[in-house]
């Protein structure tokens, strides 16, 4: 059969006939390819998962920089203490009374005084993993000394630092689940008073670690009292703030 298809100036034919010279592979020409293109995945899966660490380890680094330095901007722009509570481990994670954005806004819907251990909050938008550190607005402080699933409304905590208001809200920012999260700042908190400065004893060295123990090993140093924070590469052995302490952090800027 022919298909016949004009054209305003020149005339063309197509067969729809198979051609008999077409074909395909064999078996073992597929398998050769299926094995050729096995090793050449063995080979590059390794430079891939090494480059997905460096870009989760660096990306850890990067938020953690990015919510120190914005907590020291809103301390100077609206002359008060601004705090940083880091929540370390496997679960890392960022909360603070002066971040203007966040991943969770958990909401304070009755007052708590100063060391209650339990907050009642609006439903949960996602679960909080005992041991997460959340800062309310009004600057007080509190630690899940239990899982709060989502929708929960109550929060078991250890006693509050200070009394928090209701509607107050305790933002929180995720580090990425890859990596691992270590400090020997005391407390795990850095504080900025009105001038950008650190307070005295919150002061130290953050770490960054891949979960699955890559080479990549990223630090921050937040310093007193100006409260600069430099970044480098860490050389230690664990994620533990004796290792922070004894292990080297090498700063370019």
């Amino acid at each position: 059969m022919l298909l016949f298809i004009a054209h305003s100036k020149s005339r063309f034919f197509f067969s729809l006939e198979p051609s008999k010279n077409i074909k395909g592979f064999t078996l073992i020409e597929a398998l050769i390819i299926v094995a050729i293109v096995g090793i050449l995945s063995a080979i590059a899966a390794p430079s891939f998962l090494s480059m997905y660490n460096r870009s989760q380890t660096n990306s850890a680094l990067n938020q953690t920089r990015g919510a120190l330095q914005e907590a020291q901007r809103q301390a100077i722009r609206y002359s008060k203490n601004c705090t940083v509570a880091l929540t370390t481990g496997s679960t890392a994670k960022l909360s603070s009374n002066c971040f203007e954005s966040a991943d969770q806004f958990i909401k304070a819907s009755a007052s708590a005084a100063s060391s209650s251990t339990s907050i009642t909050v609006t439903s949960l938008s996602a679960a909080i993993p005992s041991g997460t550190t959340l800062v309310f607005s009004g600057g007080g402080v509190a630690t899940l000394t239990a899982n709060a699933a989502k929708a929960a409304t109550s929060l078991s905590v250890s006693a509050t630092s200070t009394a928090i208001a209701s509607g107050e809200m305790a933002r929180l920012v995720a580090l990425p689940s890859k990596v691992t999260m270590a400090t020997n700042i005391t407390n795990t908190r850095v504080i900025f008073d009105f001038l950008g400065t650190v307070s005295l004893g919150t002061t130290g060295t953050i770490v960054f670690l891949p979960t699955d123990g890559g080479a990549q090993k990223k630090c921050l140093v937040v310093s007193s009292p100006l409260g600069l924070i430099r970044t480098g590469d860490y050389s230690g052995a664990t994620a533990t703030a004796t290792d922070v302490t004894n292990g080297t952090c090498t700063t370019s800027r």
